[in-house]
Order: structure tokens, then sequence, then C-alpha cells
């Protein structure tokens, strides 16, 4: 009930254009680090491999860190409540000069091609013989989409029955966040979020399952209300 309360109140801010960005350059490594870190003990407990992948150095990034962080934990939480036991999830990235490319890429029971256009919208979740247990809000995925686009991003995914999916998302680096005006709120001043109608072929997760995750990442959830 706590998760579901927290993500009805981050829909209401992003609804009314009051949800706010405080961007600073950050370390993106580390911020995937501290991802994977926070996640390993959940996924040891269901029995899945986590692993971390990316180059020595990737360049900074322009972003709000709670709010990506947020991001993150959603995709993994999801990606390890839906792969079986035995089964692995991946954190990966790559960079460009332009923005950096995170991919989450899971074995599990993969997201049907009808479902992918719904994935971003609101309580929507993604049935399936995995989701038993699953205590998602299905609002996990709209707010990721939020707080993407509120970071001049992008993200989607693709997804195959039975082999699993990979979800997606960029930001841009710090010289080219500042060229598309991605910049600090002031403490009174609100960005407004672009309009989450119907989405695209975006991305299909496996239904968010992030109340999973929750004792384990309850802090992304407290800090702004």
């Amino acid at each position: 009930m706590a998760a579901l309360v927290e993500n009805l109140l981050s829909v209401s801010r992003i609804e009314r254009g009051a949800m706010r960005l405080e961007v600073e350059p950050t370390d993106w490594g580390q911020v995937l680090g501290e991802a994977v870190a926070n996640f390993l003990p959940l996924a040891g407990e269901k029995g899945v491999h986590l692993s971390l992948r990316k180059p020595e150095e990737l360049p900074k990034v322009l972003v709000d860190k709670f709010r990506i962080s947020e991001v993150i934990s959603n995709l993994l939480a999801n990606a390890i409540a839906y792969t079986r036991p035995g089964g692995s999830v991946e954190l990966s990235a790559q960079a460009d000069d332009l923005e950096v490319t995170t991919q989450i890429k899971d074995t599990g029971q993969g997201i049907p091609e009808s479902a992918r256009s719904r994935l971003f919208t609101k309580f929507f979740r993604v049935s399936g013989v995995l989701e038993q247990g699953s205590k998602g809000t299905g609002l996990g995925l709209y707010i990721s989409k939020a707080i993407i686009d509120m970071h001049k991003g992008k993200i989607w995914v693709e997804s195959s029955l039975g082999v699993g999916s990979t979800f997606f998302f960029t930001v841009p680096v710090v010289e080219a966040a500042k060229e598309l005006k991605v910049v600090e709120a002031k403490k009174e001043e609100a960005i407004a979020v672009p309009e989450l109608a119907q989405p695209a072929v975006e991305r299909s997760p496996t239904p968010v399952a992030a109340n999973t995750a929750n004792k384990k990442t309850k802090r992304f959830f407290k800090r702004k209300s």
C-alpha cells in the first residue's frame, strides 16, 4: 500500500507538471555500480545472476541522480521479478558523443507484442505465469518514462516470448544536455513534463514489481513529496 501511495503522489506531480529535476554532472559508472550493489541481495534470494558490464570510462551525464536511480531500480526490480531462478539479468551501458545508452537485459518470460504499446500507460501490467505473487502497482513504467522524457532521453524495449526482454533508455552527456536545455529547476519552479498519451512502441517491461524490491530501495521513494 505504501508503494502505491508513493507512486500515486509521483503521478500527481507528473500530471500537474510539478515534478522537479535537480540535475548535476554525474558519474554514470558509479550510478550503475550502486544500482547493482543494491539489488544483488534480492537477485541472490531469487536465484538470479545479476551482473554489470560497462566500459572502463563513461562520459559524465547531466541528470537528477535520485530520479534516474528510481528508473534503474524499477527496471531492475521488474527484470529480477520476472526471471526464473537460474536465469540472469545484465545491466550494461555504452556511450557516444551525444548520449549514454543503458540496457537492462533479462532471460525472463518476454512480453507479448500486443502488450508493448500499453506498457507506459497507468496501471497496465503484463499478465503471465511469473506474475503470481507480484505486487507491482502498474505505475512504475509510466513514471519512468516521464522521468526519461524530462531528461530529453528515450526509453524502449525489445522482447521475445520465452527468451527475455531488453529495456533501453538514453540520457544525454553533459554538453549535449546543455544544448537540449536539461537544466536544474529552481526550488520555486517546476519543469513541465511532456504529455504522456498512448506511448509509441517504446519499451516493454516485465510488469513492475518494484514493490518486491521496496525494502532495499525504499529510500528512492521517500526523498521528494
